[in-house]
């Protein structure tokens, strides 16, 4: 019978003892905090992605920090993460994804086996080092849409679903404490990433 030893991967390996830490990054310790309703984002119904990006992107070029999405409910569509700017939902706060599949570009990717070209996800992290998304209030990813085409056609690739959070190439860290619903395809995508961490869902 084969044992299992939770500080030896099944290679013989050693876990590193990074594996064994659950604790969840206080926002204190995240870096400058970039609150999204200071930077033209509003809890008002209508989809801000290019508010979103532009704020990831000043973020990035100040040398990094924390967005955080305060109380309400605020809708984008695809985002993509920078080296040094994480993620921080507070309680009472939704992150909601459009049900607009036009609002997540087509890349080039790895999906079921085969690389091809799909649907980018709601929170995208690729080649950066450190990515921390967490605290306590929730990413809706709005799927109702999608799910109901899809039970229309009842072929998964021939209707647009975006992943929750996908990550390649990603080291480091990746933090995640936050209550997720209405998924709308794979919940969390890792892709040729190392030393990642997914806690406390």
């Amino acid at each position: 019978m084969y044992t299992i030893h939770s500080d030896i991967f099944p290679d013989g390996t050693p876990v590193d003892g990074w594996f064994h830490n659950t604790s969840i990054p206080e926002l204190t310790k995240l870096g400058k905090q970039y609150i999204i309703t200071d930077y033209g984002i509003h809890d008002d119904g209508r989809i801000y992605t290019d508010n979103f990006q532009k704020l990831i992107d000043l973020v990035y070029n100040a040398g990094g920090g924390v967005i955080v999405i305060p109380h309400g409910t605020y809708m984008t569509g695809a985002l993509f993460f920078r080296q040094g700017v994480n993620l921080y939902i507070e309680d009472g706060a939704t992150l909601m994804g459009s049900d607009n599949i036009s609002d997540y570009p087509v890349c080039k990717t790895r999906i079921e086996g085969e690389t091809c070209q799909y649907f980018t996800a709601l929170i995208n992290a690729s080649g950066i080092d450190g990515f921390t998304l967490c605290g306590n209030g929730t990413i809706d990813g709005n799927g109702l849409r999608s799910w109901k085409a899809f039970w229309q056609r009842c072929f998964g690739r021939t209707v647009g679903f975006p992943f929750f959070l996908a990550a390649k190439n990603l080291e480091s860290r990746l933090h995640q404490q936050r209550r997720t619903a209405c998924k709308a395809y794979l919940y969390v995508r890792l892709y040729q990433c190392y030393c990642c961490r997914i806690a406390h869902l």
